[in-house]
């Protein structure tokens, strides 16, 4: 990964997650992070200081429930101290980028608690008290692999938080605090629309025109309405009725929704096409039914298939350190690549998906 110095170093990280996570994200890192100790808390934000070694910028994901992450530079009320935090840890001149985001991110499908400030007042007004500060920002704040990323995290009344990251498309998104936008659709079935837009983003899931997708636990329809804009013919399963503004929708190349209305323990492998190349799972069940139906559906070779999306249900967040055992199942499944984490939308759910050697292909050009 490329940065313009050396890679910026520290002993202090950050993580920001849904409010209601925090316990659960806190004892999540000390699982997979030993050195880091937690420090202070806010809503939506949790610290640690970490002991020995400092890491650097880039590091990876501490939970799949951190939803922006990276190293801690501390507090400041305006853009002066936001610059003197980045140059006390970077030590030169470096081009940033500069993303300026909520503490608790605000959800596409639902109106913003009235109290989230407004990012881009507070983003302009960051460039108007230090000059300098605006001459070291990229004009077009998209990031870039290996762009130095300055996180603002602001909340109405209080400091804002600085801290900063190494962009990576690998493991993050580039929105500022990790929000994924959304554009919604004149007509909404279900918020599971922007779950699925979310989950394509996140894993950078290469859909097709043409491809054929399997839902499971489809109805009333806003994941399906999700794949059929985007050319994606979709079988869905589910007992429950499908919208009607959904079942007439015809997506680009023709993409239709095909409705097998029974229970997911009543599909047979032999009702499934032949090309079948993404399975979608989005059903309120416990994680190891859910990867148990995905696992017998999926017991013979499918040459086509491409990846699977799935969102695994939590009975609370406590329960994220059963997720290594998860991933290793849908590994299982043939997956080359298998990315988990918690989307803005997400409530007590996670997100998974998983790549096989031809998903990846398509994504890479060569699969590696």
């Amino acid at each position: 990964m490329k940065v313009s110095l050396t890679m910026p170093l520290g002993n202090h990280v950050f993580c920001t997650c849904q409010p209601g996570a925090a316990a659960a994200l806190k004892a999540d890192v000390g699982r997979n992070f030993k050195r880091f100790k937690p420090a202070y808390m806010r809503p939506g934000l949790v610290t640690f200081k970490v002991d020995g070694a400092p890491v650097g910028a880039n590091l990876p994901a501490p939970s799949l429930l951190a939803r922006c992450w990276g190293l801690g530079l501390g507090q400041a009320r305006d853009g002066g101290a936001v610059l003197a935090a980045v140059d006390a840890a970077v030590g030169g001149k470096v081009p940033l980028v500069l993303q300026v985001s909520p503490r608790v991110l605000p959800t596409a499908a639902e109106p913003p608690p009235p109290n989230t400030p407004d990012t881009t007042a507070v983003f302009n007004a960051l460039l108007r008290e230090s000059p300098a500060l605006a001459l070291r920002v990229r004009p077009d704040g998209v990031p870039q692999r290996g762009d130095l990323v300055v996180d603002v995290l602001c909340a109405s009344g209080e400091p804002h938080f600085v801290g900063m990251h190494v962009f990576d498309p690998a493991v993050r998104v580039p929105g500022a605090g990790g929000a994924i936008p959304v554009t919604l659709p004149a007509h909404l079935p279900s918020r599971a629309y922007v779950k699925m837009v979310e989950a394509l983003a996140f894993g950078r899931v290469p859909l097709a025109v043409g491809d054929t997708a399997l839902e499971l636990g489809s109805a009333p329809g806003g994941a399906t309405l999700a794949l059929l804009e985007r050319g994606v013919a979709v079988l869905g399963v589910d007992p429950g009725a499908m919208d009607p503004q959904v079942v007439a929708y015809v997506g680009e190349g023709g993409a239709r929704l095909t409705h097998l209305q029974r229970l997911m323990s009543q599909v047979d492998r032999r009702d499934l096409p032949a090309a079948l190349h993404w399975v979608v799972l989005d059903a309120n069940m416990a994680p190891q039914v859910a990867l148990g139906t995905v696992a017998r559906l999926l017991s013979v070779p499918r040459p086509a298939l491409c990846g699977v999306i799935l969102t695994l249900k939590l009975d609370g967040f406590a329960a994220v350190h059963h997720a290594p055992g998860w991933l290793e199942r849908v590994e299982g499944m043939g997956m080359a690549r298998v990315r988990a984490t918690h989307l803005p939308s997400s409530r007590t759910e996670v997100c998974v998906v998983g790549l096989t050697p031809a998903g990846l292909a398509r994504l890479t050009g060569d699969g590696k």
